[in-house]
């Protein structure tokens, strides 16, 4: 029993009794701390919610019983980001396990992991950082409402129903994602903002992080950097696989040969060999007007190869090998073609 428990007025009491009526009169579930169906990855938090509220077709042994996996990050997300949640979230779908996405429901990184999930066939759980039942952003209504009716989902949150939209609610919100997740694979995310809260927090409940490094000089990707880079991140990127991705099912990602996964101490390298390439392809143009898509693949190719092997000392993998992994790397990522279009902007301006 609480020491506080004489001190709590009868009509508060009352008050906070009428409102979960109300609650659970609207279908919502309140699932308290105290309960067994509570998830035991947040109860061990030291700060985790008292309880929470549930809105879903699912029981909550069915919501909570699968291992969970957090996938956050910027809310404008970039193609490339695009590419990578889809194409992580589709390497847990491989996966026997199947594991639960979980998200805050947010623009950008959020909505596509959870549409993803739900594509896949995964469950995946939207975290609140508003009131249950008050969707924000309004916009994804819809998704919610799908999310509500699919096998396995739930929307969830520490908030009853109106509870005022505050800043400070999304960002404590981020501890739950963090929480209730065995580990978590931030996809973007800028030096400060929400998916960096969620990676750190993460990090401080001694979870695995992992990180997707995108170009040095791309804001969103600069926090996914500032990680892989302090040593607080796995991330993904050219090199081998490691035990705690094939953990999870991430190093199904290396099954069609090109995608790799690797521990942030072998993947250092990732920036100079983006840097490389682009100063290469953007040298050539200034110098060569007529550059063409080949032409550019074949210098990106060189400048990696030459990377590859001052960097690792690769001398003993075959140059072919390493010329069409590094040209499909690029053609997928779109890097090539976007660096060319922005030249020719400036140019034309």
């Amino acid at each position: 029993y609480s020491k506080y428990r004489d001190g709590i007025l009868s009509a508060d009491l009352d008050k906070c009794g009428r409102q979960l009526e109300r609650i659970l009169e609207k279908g919502f579930r309140y699932v308290s701390i105290m309960d067994e169906a509570y998830p035991e990855s947040l109860r061990i938090c030291e700060d985790a919610p008292m309880g929470l509220f549930v809105d879903s077709s699912s029981g909550n042994d069915a919501i909570f019983s699968t291992r969970r996996v957090a996938v956050v990050g910027t809310r404008d997300i970039s193609p490339y980001g695009k590419l990578w949640c889809n194409k992580i979230v589709g390497a847990l779908a491989a996966t026997g396990e199947r594991p639960a996405i979980v998200s805050g429901l947010a623009f950008g990184t959020d909505i596509t992991a959870h549409l993803a999930a739900l594509d896949g066939g995964l469950p995946t759980i939207a975290v609140l950082g508003s009131g249950i039942g008050d969707i924000y952003p309004r916009q994804h209504c819809m998704y919610a409402e799908r999310l509500r009716e699919t096998a396995g989902c739930a929307i969830v949150s520490e908030y009853p129903p109106e509870t005022d939209i505050t800043a400070i609610n999304f960002l404590s919100r981020n501890r739950i994602v963090a929480g209730l997740s065995e580990c978590t694979v931030l996809i973007e995310s800028k030096i400060k903002g929400g998916g960096m809260s969620t990676a750190r927090v993460a990090s401080s409940y001694s979870r695995d992080v992992f990180a997707v490094p995108g170009p040095i000089d791309a804001p969103m990707s600069r926090g996914c950097n500032r990680l892989i880079a302090d040593g607080a991140a796995v991330c993904t990127v050219f090199a081998k696989s490691s035990s705690r991705l094939e953990h999870y099912g991430l190093a199904l990602l290396n099954s069609d040969g090109t995608d790799h996964l690797a521990e942030s101490g072998d993947t250092a390298a990732l920036m100079p060999l983006l840097i490389i390439t682009v100063i290469l392809v953007i040298g050539y143009f200034f110098f060569n007007t007529e550059l063409t898509a080949e032409k550019a693949n074949s210098i990106a190719n060189a400048g990696i190869i030459a990377a590859l092997k001052a960097l690792f000392g690769v001398e003993d993998l075959s140059t072919a090998d390493l010329a069409a992994e590094a040209s499909a790397f690029l053609k997928e990522i779109g890097l090539i073609d976007a660096e060319i279009a922005a030249v020719k902007a400036a140019l034309a301006a």
